[in-house]
């Protein structure tokens, strides 16, 4: 057991690690290490502990200021165990910096090393911020999309830099236009391998100040292919929108989700108790095709999850085949596991088909 995944360089740590139910008079080598660009590594540490009522506890003093940003390594061996490895985010510090950055222009994350940010980031209309990397927040910091801007994850890395987790993306739209233009509405698009992970709320089509939600901003593009989402207290959240065209007819969102998987498991590190994977509220046409939604948390926390939640909604679980053969002999089908429920749709009356 590691206490914790994050370390903050800019304090002082006391960090740990346990391994539990050695036999008695066993021993085991704990050691952590940083690598560096030269031959020598900036961080190295190795503790020999031995066990004590069938654990072995070693604990690594580090000094404030004495690690770079990125990532450390931490292994543990005995005789007759199997090796253990695992990594440890190392961030510049977790307070966060009330002063936004505004992506005015095309930006780029590219991959490579790691980017940190202690800051709300902002995309304005008529930008496009493009990340392929591992971009991580500090506590309560926010991608803010607004109407005409685009943020596209294209194999890259949302997370948080700290053990609490960030605020997640706000794609903010206009809830009077059509999504037809897209540039009518902030659009979020994460394909080939994206990950969001460790917010609050992974995405949210709303515009939040402070505790208040402007229900103005609503009808923001959501659209994620062969993504996860992981370890969110809340995944996705859709709010009240139609998508009505200029004469006024309803059509359905054109935000949805294909190959995704939404999942909670035991490296979850919020305090939140978790409700819904999924929230869809007064919206029609959000649809899933050969999603996941998974909880393998083992927490009294997560013990009455919802994968999918509606509420005067219409939306749609499907199947994928992949094959052009007719009828389809490679289908990938929606999955829900460990859940309360799978979908719980509640209406007050509201025609809206839902399909499954």
């Amino acid at each position: 057991d590691l206490s914790s995944r994050h370390i903050d360089a800019s304090v002082n740590n006391t960090y740990q690690v346990t391994i539990n139910n050695l036999p008695g008079g066993r021993h085991a080598i704990v050691c952590l290490y940083k690598p560096a660009d030269g031959l020598q590594p900036e961080f190295q540490d190795t503790i020999d502990v031995t066990q004590v009522n069938h654990q072995c506890v070693a604990t690594f003093n580090i000094p404030a200021n004495t690690l770079s940003t990125g990532i450390m390594y931490v292994t543990a061996t005995s005789f007759d165990m199997m090796p253990f490895m695992d990594e440890i985010l190392i961030s510049p510090g977790c307070t966060k910096n009330n002063n936004a950055e505004t992506i005015l222009v095309n930006t780029t994350y590219p991959a490579g090393n790691p980017v940190f940010k202690d800051r709300d980031v902002i995309v304005k209309a008529g930008a496009t911020l493009t990340i392929y990397g591992e971009v991580y927040f500090v506590p309560n910091a926010r991608i803010i999309v607004e109407p005409g801007a685009r943020l596209v994850v294209d194999g890259g890395t949302i997370s948080a830099s700290c053990e609490e987790l960030w605020q997640g993306i706000e794609v903010w739209g206009n809830a009077t236009l059509s999504q037809a233009p897209a540039s009518n509405q902030g659009w979020v698009k994460m394909i080939n391998g994206a990950l969001i992970e460790n917010a609050k709320i992974g995405v949210a089509t709303y515009r939040k100040d402070g505790q208040i939600i402007n229900y103005n901003y609503t009808g923001g593009i959501v659209q994620a292919y062969n993504t996860t989402f992981r370890n969110c207290s809340h995944g996705v959240m859709f709010y009240p929108y139609e998508n009505r065209n200029l004469f006024g007819s309803i059509y359905g969102n054109i935000s949805g989700f294909g190959n995704c998987t939404f999942e909670v498991n035991n490296n979850y590190t919020g305090t939140d108790t978790i409700k819904n994977i999924v929230s869809l509220d007064q919206v029609r046409g959000v649809d899933f095709g050969a999603c996941k939604f998974v909880n393998n948390y083992t927490s009294a926390i997560a013990d009455s999850i919802t994968g999918i939640y509606s509420y005067n909604s219409g939306f749609g679980v499907y199947s994928l085949c992949n094959s052009n053969v007719i009828p389809c002999d490679d289908t990938t089908h929606s999955e829900f596991s460990g859940l309360k429920y799978g979908i719980k749709a509640i209406s007050s009356g509201v025609l809206k088909y839902i399909k499954i």
